[in-house]
């Protein structure tokens, strides 16, 4: 990217938010590069030993990937540190949560793109960057001893990128670095479909891909065998063990691109008191969790005796309270790939389906991919929510299955002894695929998503 570009996307922050926000922008983009420079520099000149793992967090709370990173790092007998990296601001609080996950393994917390997370980045066998262009000066140059690996935040089932039904411009100067770090990066897929996904959405060869899986799957199943305690807040906790007779299902929304509001029921007959009754009835407690952009909104449904509101502050990681829900509603958010490995029943909403086909569209198809009812009246999603309560099961058992081996098969190992072997295929499930009965995903990269077309 030229000077030219970078001057318009300064100028263009600048018009949007004025000159402070414009400026912390431009100095953390030069601190990057500063940085990036450092380690080139460095890592040309000197031998490092490599015994640490050091992951850049997108954001400044700590998730299920780094709690199970935590874990698997404490298992690899020549790794004596993990180095979590984040931006500035911290949430302390978090950080204390996660440190009583490890045991003997060195965790320190340090800013991203400081002196001190350079050096760890020195000695670090693998680093892990939770978005594109987070440390893209640092490769410059294949790095000696040191393997740069994307870390997605999990499989996506929504069409994005080049697959997209409509085009999205980069946001924000820190877009500028992310066409850097692309020959130099191994991007982690759970899947070999997941893989021609993601290429044909990135325009990236397929062989940048390696099928490592991803940390927060494996936490999955650790947290489905109970071989570990989820790690939420303490009030979280009280309150979803606090009347284990109660169904408890979570309804989670993703967000419309900015095109249109994201919603709870939306559905022309809806009303909140026939749902609290019919809640209270049949002893059901709903939990509601909107995107993080939106959390301030759709508060008049909570009533904290039916209704209940679980935001980030209810739990920053999903996947934390995923093992305390009897049932998932959502309605085209990829949430509900994590959900898959607990075998529970999953409602999708159609909110303005149509319209979301049109302006985002699905990276999968539909009715194949999205393993559940899918409804699109208040009536057909109470008689859902009373299923869920009655019976615990939804008849999706063998869709769900298909779409957990296909997207998420088991692996052996762990995503860091995947990762640091260097071994991008699975010695144990494969994908299934059955002729006639199942298809893998058509990738469309001219025209709306496979959405209307039958499995």
């Amino acid at each position: 990217m030229g000077t030219f570009e970078y001057a318009k996307l300064a100028i263009s922050k600048y018009r949007r938010e004025g000159l402070r926000p414009t400026l912390w922008a431009t100095a953390a983009v030069l601190k990057g590069v500063l940085a990036g420079l450092s380690f080139v520099v460095a890592d040309r000149i000197y031998d490092y030993e490599k015994t640490r793992i050091c992951v850049a967090m997108r954001g400044t709370l700590p998730e299920s990937d780094t709690f199970a990173l935590i874990n698997q790092v404490d298992d690899i007998e020549d790794i004596t540190r993990l180095c979590i990296g984040f931006p500035r601001g911290l949430d302390e609080e978090h950080v204390d949560e996660t440190s009583i996950e490890a045991a003997d393994t060195e965790i320190e917390f340090v800013e991203t793109h400081s002196l001190e997370f350079v050096r760890n980045a020195l000695e670090s066998r693998l680093v892990l960057l939770k978005q594109d262009g987070q440390l893209g000066w640092y490769q410059l140059f294949d790095s000696d001893g040191t393997d740069f690996v994307r870390l997605y935040h999990g499989p996506i089932t929504k069409a994005y990128g080049r697959t997209r039904s409509s085009s999205q411009a980069e946001r924000g100067l820190v877009s500028i670095g992310a066409r850097i770090d692309t020959p130099h990066t191994t991007r982690s897929v759970g899947s070999d479909v997941e893989r021609h996904f993601r290429a044909a959405s990135e325009d990236v060869h397929p062989k940048r891909f390696a099928e490592y899986g991803y940390p927060r799957f494996d936490r999955i199943e650790n947290l489905r065998s109970s071989a570990v305690e989820p790690i939420v807040p303490e009030e979280t906790r009280s309150l979803l063990e606090s009347d284990s007779d109660s169904t408890h299902v979570l309804y989670a929304t993703t967000h419309k691109d900015g095109a249109y509001d994201t919603t709870f029921f939306p559905f022309p007959s809806f009303d909140p008191s026939v749902l609290r009754r019919h809640l209270k009835e049949n002893d059901i407690r709903l939990f509601l969790r909107l995107h993080p952009m939106y959390e301030d909104r759709h508060m008049e449904f909570v009533d904290g005796e039916t209704v209940f509101f679980a935001g980030q502050a209810f739990s920053n990681s999903a996947t934390e309270m995923m093992p305390f829900f009897d049932g998932l509603i959502t309605d085209y958010s990829s949430i509900y790939v994590e959900f898959l490995p607990f075998d529970r029943p999953i409602v999708f909403v159609k909110d303005d389906h149509e319209r979301f086909r049109e302006i985002r569209g699905f990276g999968f198809d539909y009715e194949t991919y999205f393993p559940g009812p899918k409804v699109d009246s208040f009536g057909a999603f109470l008689d859902r929510l009373e299923t869920i309560a009655e019976s615990g099961t939804d008849g999706f058992g063998a869709e769900r299955e298909f779409v957990r081996r296909s997207l998420v098969p088991h692996r052996e190992g762990t995503f860091v002894e995947r990762a640091l072997s260097g071994v991008g295929g699975s010695e144990g499930e494969r994908p299934l695929v059955t002729g006639d009965e199942q298809a893998v995903a058509s990738i469309d990269r001219n025209t709306h998503s496979s959405a209307s077309k039958d499995p």
